[in-house]
């Protein structure tokens, strides 16, 4: 939830809660950000902020208001948004779940007026990051990484939430930015998050012992797209719905752990089909590609 949340110091099992009670969480997170912004600032230091929003809070079917700041979500009018080419029909209002038809799915409008307001939400608490960083004169030094765990589906296919492997899910933000360092880019190559400690330790000339994950720093200082394909993956306690999935630039190829009657293989052009409405994995003029991309 997005209000009444609890911190704990150290190894100490006493919960801490702000005051009030129930402030906005982002807004005391950063806070405490800062505060150690200023305790640290003559040291190098690494401080990793994790906010909740915009990931749905538990009860992500209804409408998020009461979680936000009194000011959000700014105005965002469902009917006036924009939907991607692969929301069916039925899923843009209210719908039974495409899971559990016993449940009713809030519409793919409802669900993205809740998670773009989550998104503005966020907007003041990273600007006062920002102004934190030149407030204690290290914004030059500091190496910031801006990215996210998973995405949502938020009615593309029908589905909501994470755990599927469709780019809405799977694919997710990832920025870096070093005043005087880095150049304003855009690298559409993809790459994976175990490539960020690699590459912020290769971008601070910090000795490490190799890891899962390349070091990206050169492809950064460079403009230059990496090459090789990644891989991602969900392992969750059911197998059956535990996937790997193969990325390069183009394609995306994706296997269940144990295939079932729902789980076949998944081949997408994503240059030529971007909303991956076409399943290629059993074309006969893609089996050379399949089996490749299972080989890598």
């Amino acid at each position: 939830e997005y209000r009444r949340s609890q911190w704990f110091e150290g190894t100490d099992p006493t919960p801490h809660t702000p005051s009030p009670p129930d402030q906005f969480e982002p807004t005391y997170q950063t806070d405490q950000a800062l505060a150690v912004l200023k305790k640290w600032k003559d040291r190098p230091f690494l401080l990793m902020v994790s906010y909740v929003p915009p990931h749905p809070p538990r009860n992500w079917r209804r409408d998020w208001d009461a979680d936000f700041p009194p000011a959000f979500p700014y105005g965002v009018k469902a009917e006036a948004l924009k939907l991607r080419g692969n929301v069916p029909a039925f899923a843009e209002r209210a719908h039974p779940a495409v899971a559990n038809p016993k449940k009713q799915d809030p519409g793919a409008r409802a669900f993205l007026r809740n998670y773009y307001g989550a998104i503005l939400s966020m907007e003041p608490e990273i600007q006062r990051l920002r102004e934190g960083l030149v407030a204690n004169g290290i914004d030059e030094r500091t190496i910031v990484v801006f990215t996210s765990d998973h995405g949502d589906l938020a009615g593309s296919h029908g589905r909501y939430l994470k755990q599927k492997p469709y780019e809405e899910s799977v694919r997710i933000p990832l920025g870096f930015r070093w005043p005087g360092r880095l150049e304003r880019r855009v690298l559409r190559a993809p790459v994976s998050q175990v490539d960020i400690f690699p590459t912020v330790a290769g971008l601070a000339k910090v000795p490490f012992t190799p890891v899962h994950g390349r070091d990206l720093s050169d492809a950064l200082l460079a403009g230059i797209d990496p090459e090789d394909p990644v891989v991602s993956a969900c392992h969750l306690q059911n197998p059956a719905l535990t996937w790997w999935q193969l990325r390069d630039e183009r394609y995306s190829f994706t296997e269940w752990v144990r295939p079932g009657e729902e789980q076949e293989p998944l081949l997408f052009d994503l240059q030529n089909d971007p909303y991956q409405l076409k399943n290629l994995a059993t074309a006969t003029d893609q089996m050379d590609r399949v089996q490749a991309m299972r080989e890598d």
